[in-house]
């Protein structure tokens, strides 16, 4: 489920770059020169190959004359459509979860007690 989860995130990712890049009639290598992000990076972008980290994503919207968040827009929407679940190693054997569910109030605070937090009034 995480790796179809990462495949959606960067197909929108790639979608709304294109987009943006269309806009300001821009192609991969002028974005390239204008980033300093090498033109094949720019390309796994673009086809979906990779996600940027926040500091290349921070790059590519000031060339692009938008918002970091802007790139990510479709992103966000596809994962408020509906349930979404996401679970991401961090660092010394923690993860992350996210998860968006409607629950009832009695599962909300089960899954409270779980995570020993206090529960939902």
């Amino acid at each position: 489920m995480y790796r179809a989860l990462q495949s959606t995130r960067r197909a929108a990712f790639a979608a709304e770059l294109i987009n943006r890049m269309t806009v300001v009639a821009m192609d991969q290598h002028e974005l390239a020169k204008a980033t300093g992000i090498p033109r094949d990076q720019i390309s796994r972008y673009c086809s979906a190959g990779a996600f940027p980290g926040q500091k290349n994503q921070v790059r590519l919207a000031q060339a692009l004359n938008c918002d970091r968040t802007d790139l990510l827009s479709s992103w966000n929407t596809e994962r408020l459509k509906g349930d979404y679940l996401s679970v991401r190693n961090t660092r010394n054997n923690l993860v992350s979860i996210e998860l968006k569910k409607v629950v009832s109030l009695q599962q909300a605070n089960r899954i409270m007690q779980i995570l020993e937090t206090d529960a939902v009034a």
